[in-house]
């Protein structure tokens, strides 16, 4: 038996997949670059070098922020495990207890340092708009996942739900599905989730809705504090992408309920064996 055989055994009795949308259903990084170059164009002008040559220096591991860290707006201090530092990386006694924004993806990142760099809430929320709206647009090519309508619609063939929830707005969240080959793939979509802090409202709902236990429903995604850590804690199944290999995310003793795979393409054969397996069953009853 394969890897991904083995792995899809575990999930072979889930009826209910949760998906994320941005770093999960598709590869692209290119809206990160486009994202980037929207901040800039609203950072004070004596800064944008600065802010420029920070975002590259945590991006390569070599600024005091970086994947996995926190960020504390009001102090504009960093958490690194259990070493809270300033933006220099110079380790201070401070350590707020609340208000500390996980970086646990690149689009954080981004917020993050435009915010340290004296953005508002609604310069960064246009920013994001702008590129959400490139990615809209006939500039921005965009390729489904290969295989994975397919297994999505094998799945949905044999009984299985599939509900798209995305922290992102709806008009542009369907017009990137729809330019992924996915629009008619989810059986419902909650936009603005406000994932991590609402996420478990959301499960739980969802779990009232299709009336299904805890166990069969599975949640996938590629931040862990936001699609993971949620549903583990809920006693759900989890599929982790560890796109960025995140060293110091939160553990647990949910071995058997999570999967981790390393890119988002790894989810179209893992999807297809799920349900080859319980095709399998079916033929093999008495």
């Amino acid at each position: 038996m394969d890897m991904i055989h083995q792995t899809a055994a575990r999930l072979q009795d889930c009826n209910l997949y949760i998906f994320d949308l941005d770093g999960t259903v598709y590869e692209e990084t290119g809206q990160f670059d486009v994202y980037r170059d929207e901040l800039a164009k609203r950072v004070s002008p004596d800064k944008t070098q600065k802010f420029l040559a920070d975002l590259n220096q945590a991006f390569t591991g070599q600024h005091s922020l970086k994947l996995g860290s926190s960020y504390h707006l009001e102090s504009g201090l960093i958490r690194q495990g259990q070493t809270v530092v300033d933006w220099a990386g110079q380790t201070v006694v401070e350590n707020p207890t609340s208000n500390w924004i996980h970086v646990g993806d690149p689009w954080v990142i981004y917020r993050v340092a435009a915010r340290h760099y004296g953005l508002s809430q609604e310069q960064v929320q246009a920013a994001f708009a702008a590129t959400r709206t490139h990615m809209q647009s006939d500039d921005f090519p965009m390729q489904g996942l290969p295989g994975l309508l397919e297994a999505i619609t094998a799945l949905k063939q044999q009984g299985c739900h599939f509900v798209l929830m995305t922290n992102s707005p709806e008009p542009d969240s369907r017009d990137i599905l729809s330019k992924l080959g996915l629009a008619d793939a989810f059986d419902k979509a909650i936009f603005l989730a406000h994932k991590e802090f609402q996420a478990r409202q959301h499960l739980a709902e969802l779990r009232d809705l299709f009336n299904l236990p805890n166990h069969q429903m599975v949640s996938i995604g590629d931040n862990f504090r936001n699609e993971i850590l949620p549903a583990l804690a809920m006693g759900m199944k989890a599929i982790y992408i560890d796109r960025y290999q995140i060293p110091d995310r939160t553990t647990g003793p949910w071995e058997d309920s999570l999967v981790e795979v390393s890119h988002p393409r790894a989810l179209a054969p893992l999807l297809q064996s799920i349900a080859t397996i319980r095709s399998t069953k079916t033929r093999d009853r008495p």
